[in-house]
């Protein structure tokens, strides 16, 4: 892989791309083909007839390799297996699953311009979301939350929320919520044969982290969100997603291999515990204020904050524990940076306002104090995460990120304080997360310019008033500082 990403990164192209598909599927011949120089992919020359197809298959190689390096090990709702398949058996062209794959690694080819790069990406979601309309099989699925995470990372949130639930439809009709042991319904009648019965343990498995992985997103881009419909807490019978031994093996699944459907088996496991167990009392009692009418702030609220909070530094307590035990734990940092988000938006609309902020009810001095803390453990694990990590890591990290630097400003701006260095290591963060992820551009932006202007009055910032109201969740906001970036933000920022 380095090789080949080595000879891309010396090629560069002196003249725009052609109009020919850059795209165009590898011939299934049952294997993968070997890595090629693909200096030339965006050559305007008219290459020769038997050479045309291997420029091709070398890029369509290049990005199969890119998705099992970067975002497999974070998006692991597909066994390597079945990407390799989706790859070499599209006899009619690529598949969904396929253009899903290439419409998200195709920004992490060094050889192709941005604005090459930005077309295909397009044109390729755009021929998924149309044809994933007429069909209903897993791989629908999996090529939906494949672009999923795209739209999340650039911030396209109605987008995002659009797919989100086209998945969950999806995902109910093929039976998903039964195979994960929370319901009993059974397969659409629609649903073709081929689409829901299968002896493959890896389409079992397959089956069984979709729906966890449509759950977990859910869960974690509702926090915060009135308007979005209450999450459902899994049932403690629930089946998880196997171990990463398991997992990670080469071939397919054999008899002897070691399932685990418990609470901690992987890494993945843990972050549908903190998302769809953990986090659903916070969700319900978010929604149960909004229901009732009830003032945010007053002694019974306070109390049953507060024993939420208790109740998630008891999960941490266990997730450290078993990190431990997990020797080849899968990415344990997601979960912990979940919570952060989690206790923060639970008690920051409590916490001290800046002047300027109409502030109905008196600081509770507790939610201060968590909120504070939930942000100095975000930034020291930040810290300990290696540039490599941030530049590949998932983009649900950034909002996290996001509301921890977004508190530490407006607490700066009340004590009328200097910036603290977790304030600079996080917006640093989102600097390096921003080289893949577009939406951490935009916070950095909002970040660097709130901190230039730390001593300058709420009410007299060139942000959103918005943005120094803890009261609004950062989904809330994300629109009005999309626009703020755009109106005044520098084109370069605006075209990264």
């Amino acid at each position: 892989m380095e090789d080949v990403l080595g000879r891309l990164s010396q090629s560069q192209p002196s003249q725009p791309p052609t109009e020919r598909d850059d795209l165009a599927t590898i011939p299934s011949t049952g294997r993968l083909a070997p890595p090629l120089c693909v200096q030339n992919v965006e050559s305007t020359s008219s290459p020769q007839p038997d050479t045309a197809p291997m420029e091709t298959t070398a890029l369509t190689y290049e990005l199969q390799l890119v998705w099992l390096e970067k975002y497999q090990p974070w998006f692991p709702i597909m066994h390597h297996t079945s990407v390799s398949d989706a790859f070499v058996e599209a006899e009619n062209g690529p598949g969904l699953l396929q253009k899903a794959v290439k419409a998200v690694a195709i920004w992490d080819s060094p050889g192709i311009s941005w604005d090459r790069k930005q077309f295909l990406s397009e044109r390729l979601r755009q021929e998924v979301i149309v044809n994933a309309m007429g069909s209903l099989h897993l791989r629908t699925v999996q090529a939906l939350l494949t672009l999923s995470i795209l739209f999340w990372g650039e911030g396209k949130w109605v987008q995002y929320s659009n797919l989100a639930a086209m998945c969950k439809r999806l995902s109910q009709q093929l039976g998903l919520p039964t195979v994960a042991g929370v319901a009993t319904a059974q397969p659409s009648k629609m649903c073709p044969l081929d689409a829901v019965l299968s002896d493959n343990r890896i389409d079992h498995e397959e089956r069984l982290r979709a729906f966890w992985m449509i759950e977990m997103l859910d869960s974690i881009f509702a926090l915060g969100l009135p308007s979005y419909p209450p999450t459902t807490a899994a049932p403690l019978g629930a089946i998880l997603p196997c171990s990463d031994t398991a997992w990670a093996l080469q071939d397919h699944f054999g008899e002897c291999v070691p399932f685990h459907d418990l609470q901690y088996s992987s890494g993945f496991s843990m972050c549908i515990s903190l998302c769809t167990v953990e986090l659903a009392p916070v969700h319900q009692f978010q929604h149960s204020v909004i229901q009732t009418g009830a003032m945010a702030g007053g002694p019974e609220w306070q109390s049953a904050a507060q024993r939420l909070d208790e109740r998630l530094t008891i999960w941490r307590e266990e997730f450290v524990a078993a990190v431990f035990r997990l020797i080849n734990a899968e990415s344990p940092h997601d979960a912990r940076a979940e919570m952060r988000p989690a206790v923060i938006t639970l008690l920051q609309s409590q916490t001290t306002l800046p002047e300027g902020v109409g502030q109905e009810t008196e600081p509770w001095p507790y939610a201060n104090h968590r909120c504070m803390y939930a942000c100095e453990n975000m930034a020291a694990k930040i810290r300990r995460m290696e540039e490599s990590e941030l530049e590949s890591c998932s983009p649900c990290l950034v909002l996290p990120i996001f509301a921890a630097a977004r508190f530490y400003i407006v607490h700066t701006k009340c004590l009328h304080a200097d910036v603290s260095v977790n304030l600079h290591s996080l917006a640093y963060s989102l600097h390096i997360c921003s080289r893949r992820w577009p939406l951490a551009k935009m916070f950095e932006s909002v970040i660097r310019t709130a901190v230039a202007e730390h001593r300058t009055p709420a009410i007299q910032s060139a942000l959103p008033i918005e943005f120094y109201d803890l009261r609004y969740a950062v989904a809330e906001i994300c629109p009005l500082l999309q626009r703020w970036v755009d109106r005044y933000s520098s084109p370069v920022l605006r075209t990264v």
